[in-house]
């Protein structure tokens, strides 16, 4: 993304007081705070102009003319509430950006959209091909607001599957060092030595 984070208040565009009105969760005990006000047809224009001048200006930042906003960040949509709230409001948004586009947004549309919707949009308005990265991308750097880099793994976000494969595998063997030792014990004997070697050496 092209500015600091990827929650809400950093995705619609560089001003992020301005991106605080389009975040529209409001749930009984959440300690956020800043609450956006919901869209009527009292503020619509206004906010709708707001919106749209933050989301040029994010879209001038891309090679092509189909802009990425993410709407989230960690542990949100954890209620159904959160989710109807964002919906309704951002769907009212968009229902008057994209049935005044001709006359008053340069022709904009906005939709809501997955990561695949995103790119498949892409494909068709670009000729060339993706430019390609290859490798590890794990830790990277953010900017924050004093402006010094702050490096992160993200572990809990990244590589799901080989994290939890390393936890079924290190609790199996974990279990069987248990009942190998058990067992051993039972037996009294001490020729095993060479069959736990060969535990580990598999581990």
């Amino acid at each position: 993304m092209p500015f600091d984070l990827y929650s809400i208040r950093h995705t619609c565009g560089p001003d992020k007081n301005v991106c605080d009105n389009f975040d529209f969760m409001s749930i009984p005990g959440d300690m956020s705070n800043f609450r956006a006000e919901p869209i009527t047809d009292g503020n619509i224009e206004s906010k709708a102009d707001l919106l749209m001048e933050q989301y040029e200006r994010t879209a001038s930042l891309f090679t092509h003319n189909v802009a990425l906003i993410p709407l989230g960040d960690d542990f949100r949509y954890s209620y159904e509430i959160e989710f109807d709230q964002q919906y309704q409001n951002y769907k009212r948004l968009m229902d008057f950006i994209n049935s005044n586009s001709a006359s008053r947004y340069k022709n904009a549309t906005i939709s809501f959209g997955t990561a695949s919707n995103y790119f498949q949009v892409i494909k068709e308005r670009q000729k060339s091909d993706f430019p390609s990265l290859s490798g590890d991308f794990f830790p990277y750097a953010d900017i924050y607001n004093a402006g010094q880099p702050a490096y992160w793994s993200g572990y809990f976000t990244t590589r799901p599957f080989h994290k939890l494969l390393s936890r079924i595998l290190e609790q199996n063997l974990r279990s069987l060092e248990i009942l190998f030792t058990l067992s051993l014990n039972r037996i009294g004997q001490n020729n095993f030595s060479r069959d736990y070697d060969k535990i580990i050496k598999v581990s």
